[in-house]
């Protein structure tokens, strides 16, 4: 069990830098770096004087420790070797306690509210109760009074050396190209037309339409299922919001079964509930009150939240909902949705309808049914099917990496023949369950990188650049992975998720 309040933080900061990669490769990549190093702040036992300390300080594998003297307070260079820490860090204990300070969530693993104030908190009450821990002011007075002791050689803080010349043709044909590369990362432009990204063209859609279509199509091809939409291409959508009269099969389903969840959350929990999922819903998609938009009218106002909505009338109880919405909940910005208030207009005038208008509308719908307990529920469910494949992933990942140790052992041809299958198995499995975790979550939005911003559908990568979408291929994913430097969090976030996905299409292209 981990004791240490600083390790636990330790921990609990490393995993939100890398909070999208795998929970395995996270413990790993851990479990190795504390196997090497102490950290700021973490309490050591100093072998040589048999007594423990707090680590002030390091510089390549020589630590400053803070040591306590019948009532005086000691500094010491000290060597890594020379120095032991208090808790074992396993792998199984770093898991156990991530397991413990995170929740799955359809974007991932996530850290449980609080838990670095709790931390930090709790550290400070420790410090506080211990009699012998030197406070950091005291840290600070005995590093500047024995500074001219524990000084760092002066080589190490000299600065670097300027890298000489070439002076001979190869040298130039060698230096060129990386000057070259290095120019190219840092025009952007240039950086991203290299990626060689095919320009998307869905039905003739463009720009933000493109993205509001992405979004739609990602949610329904995760949800569809457990509402009741059959599944449908992204060319099929494209050309459902594109007809004139707005009746396909597939736009009846669409506002038909998002409505219907939120009729059911109206019955369960009452009106001011659905007020609040659309006062939400609306700032999401960043709506606007429109003093211009028409009333809507034309039509008999039914009670929307109750009856059946058929393929004849499912357009009254969407044009009653927006009524409602305007008049009863007092929500104006509904009414920047102009397709159902305009459309009688549209019929008599031969007026132009707007495809970014309908997309807005059913986006807003989404936004409303992922606040409701439908959704949660099926949420809940999907949290529960990621939990088990991450710990049946975790489990083999352990067995494999025994098994491997065992075959070194191994002395008989025959044995050698049944471990190699055995782990052969369990690597099957393995890329499996990549896949099937990639694909259990549902959110299109990847993240951005230097005003790039990036997509994923089922297990296709797309890129948002300049006003324009690009379909990027398995090369130029490679490519831009092997160029990225991540200059935050996000971006890291970005790499991480992209690296994953990388993995499962060198799956897909292998089989």
């Amino acid at each position: 069990m981990i004791e240490s309040i600083s390790i636990k933080k330790y921990i609990a900061q490393y995993f939100l830098e890398n909070s999208v990669q795998p929970i395995t490769e996270t413990v790993n990549q851990i479990v190795q770096t504390l196997s090497a190093n102490f950290i700021n702040d973490e309490t050591v036992f100093v072998k040589s004087k048999e007594m423990t300390g707090r680590i002030l300080s390091s510089y390549q594998g020589t630590y400053i420790v803070g040591l306590h003297y019948e009532n005086k307070m000691e500094t010491d260079k000290i060597l890594y070797k020379d120095l032991m820490r208090r808790d074992q860090i396993t792998k199984n204990e770093v898991m156990n306690y991530l397991q413990n300070i995170t929740n799955e969530t359809p974007f991932g693993r996530i850290l449980k509210p609080n838990i670095l104030s709790d931390l930090s908190q709790r550290n400070k009450s420790n410090t506080n109760n211990l009699k012998k821990t030197p406070q950091t002011t005291e840290y600070r007075e005995q590093i500047k009074k024995h500074q001219s002791r524990i000084r760092f050689p002066k080589q190490a803080i000299n600065k670097k050396s300027p890298i000489p010349a070439p002076q001979v043709v190869e040298q130039l044909k060698i230096e060129k190209p990386k000057r070259i590369l290095v120019d190219l990362m840092n025009n952007t432009d240039s950086f991203f037309k290299s990626l060689n990204g095919k320009e998307l063209d869905i039905c003739g859609f463009k720009g933000e339409n493109v993205g509001l279509l992405l979004e739609i199509f990602s949610f329904f091809n995760f949800f569809g299922d457990q509402i009741s939409v059959p599944s449908f291409t992204i060319e099929e959508l494209a050309s459902s919001f594109s007809e004139a009269e707005y009746e396909s099969k597939i736009i009846f389903l669409i506002h038909s079964k998002l409505l219907k969840i939120l009729v059911n959350e109206r019955k369960k929990h009452g009106r001011d509930c659905i007020k609040t999922y659309i006062e939400g819903a609306l700032d999401i998609c960043k709506i606007e009150t429109d003093a211009a938009a028409p009333n809507i009218g034309g039509f008999k106002r039914i009670q929307w939240f109750s009856g059946d909505m058929t393929h004849s009338n499912w357009k009254t109880y969407i044009k009653s909902f927006i009524f409602d919405v305007n008049e009863v909940y007092g929500l104006q910005k509904i009414m920047s949705f102009k397709e159902f208030s305009l459309e009688k207009r549209r019929k008599s005038q031969s007026m132009e309808f707007s495809v970014k208008d309908r997309l807005l509308f059913v986006k807003f719908l989404i936004e409303c049914v992922i606040f409701s307990n439908t959704v949660r529920d099926i949420v809940s469910k999907v949290l529960d099917k990621l939990k088990s494949l991450e710990k049946e992933k975790y489990e083999l990942s352990v067995n494999v990496r025994k098994h491997r140790n065992d075959f070194k052992e191994i002395k008989t041809e025959e044995e050698k023949i049944k471990m190699t299958e055995k782990i052969d198995e369990i690597s099957e499995r393995l890329k499996d369950l990549d896949v099937e975790i990639l694909e259990t979550r549902y959110r299109a939005d990847l993240g951005s990188y230097k005003g790039a911003k990036f997509y994923r559908i089922e297990k296709k990568i797309f890129y948002f650049y300049e006003s324009t979408y690009y379909l990027l291929d398995y090369a130029g994913l490679s490519m831009f992975l092997r160029r990225i430097k991540p200059g935050n969090r996000t971006e890291t976030i970005l790499s991480s998720g992209l690296r994953h996905i990388q993995e499962v299409l060198l799956l897909a292209k292998e089989n």
